[in-house]
């Protein structure tokens, strides 16, 4: 379980979202404006063109059936995902276009995609069914836990996240046996990927975590309790820069509770997670209460 990743997702996303308040807008073209969108990708790219996320090609046609090029690619996922514009570290790649700089310097920032080596992302190359795995899995945090796939043509670099899309119902394949690793995935074919994993919303273990609080001590440390049921261990993680904090704790009684130095950062938001690496709370600090944190639970 990559908890950095989640948090730094996190902050992108609630920045994303007031950044995309201020300037959306009605876009014009939906799916029938392209002549080779047909009606099995006509949902998809209704959703990507509605959202913003991309609006075809410069002839007019959304290239469908066309091979989706690794820099495209990450511009759609980043775009998707609110990100595209953000200033994250140098990839280090030096063969990247302009106009995929930012949007495969977050995404490399965050795991999402590698390069083809240190310093090259081949961003001309055409994209496989394989590597698009691993870029929808890592992007939207899909669990990598579950039931192995079917597919007998899928190496062991890619097979987690092809399980990944498996078990969350966003791939069945194109046979039974194959997945079609190695084959070149088409744009048309990349707008499903996105909406399913869009849509996707991971199904919380039945285990309840509430009540979690933070209490700041005179010591200049932390304590964080909350309440839990059906579960007899957790791991309490708080964003800390870049090397977040992971507590792990006895549920007694149905309580449980960790004490740690107080991040420099303060108490922004705390994640519990059971002992397998399954998210059981989300809460952001809602407000201060004396030397008490009320944490607000986020939905999902």
């Amino acid at each position: 379980m990559n908890f950095q990743f989640r948090s730094y997702r996190k902050f992108l996303a609630a920045a994303a979202t007031a950044a995309m308040v201020a300037t959306a807008v009605v876009p014009a073209a939906s799916a029938a404006s392209f002549p080779d969108v047909s009606d099995r990708y006509e949902e998809a790219v209704d959703y990507l063109v509605a959202n913003d996320i991309t609006k075809g090609l410069a002839d007019g046609t959304f290239g469908t059936h066309a091979q989706i090029k690794r820099a495209d690619a990450a511009v759609l996922v980043a775009t998707a995902l609110g990100f595209e514009n953000f200033g994250a570290p140098d990839s280090g790649f030096t063969d990247v276009p302009e106009r995929a700089v930012k949007a495969i310097n977050v995404l490399k920032d965050l795991g999402v995609i590698n390069g083809k080596t240190a310093d090259t992302f081949a961003p001309h190359d055409s994209l496989t069914r394989a590597e698009m795995a691993k870029i929808i899995a890592m992007a939207y945090d899909l669990p990598l836990e579950g039931e192995a796939h079917p597919f007998t043509d899928v190496s062991a670099t890619f097979t987690d996240y092809v399980k990944a899309l498996y078990n969350a119902g966003i791939t069945n394949g194109k046979s039974e046996t194959a997945f079609g690793a190695n084959d070149p995935i088409t744009r048309g074919e990349f707008a499903i990927f996105i909406k399913k994993a869009e849509e996707f919303e991971v199904t919380l273990p039945d285990v309840l975590v509430s009540d979690v609080a933070g209490l700041l001590n005179d010591d200049n440390t932390v304590t964080i309790t909350g309440k839990a049921e059906g579960v007899e261990k957790v791991i309490v993680t708080l964003p800390n820069g870049t090397e977040p904090i992971e507590l792990k704790a006895d549920v007694v009684d149905g309580e449980f509770s960790v004490t740690t130095a107080l991040p420099a950062a303060g108490i922004q938001d705390v994640a519990v997670y059971d002992e397998k690496g399954k998210l059981l709370y989300e809460g952001v600090a809602d407000r201060v209460v004396g030397a008490k944190i009320k944490m607000a639970q986020i939905n999902r």
